[in-house]
């Protein structure tokens, strides 16, 4: 039996939601996110994508 010891340090995570044009995909932002947070932004995934249609106007937010 294997075991890896906790870190002594607190992790820390956070929600950052934002909302897009209609046509940005949830991969394309991980990739900016993922160059723009260096190391800080290791490991992170898109749980909520929220798309909201209206006459005239489209609403998309994503949630990482």
């Amino acid at each position: 039996m294997q075991y890896k010891e906790y870190s002594k340090f607190l992790t820390d995570k956070k929600d950052i939601a934002v909302v897009v044009d209609k046509n940005i995909e949830a991969i394309e932002l991980q990739k900016v996110i993922k160059t723009a947070g260096g190391k800080i932004s290791e490991r992170f995934y898109c749980f909520l994508m929220y798309i909201l249609e209206k006459v005239l106007m489209i609403i998309k937010s994503i949630a990482f």
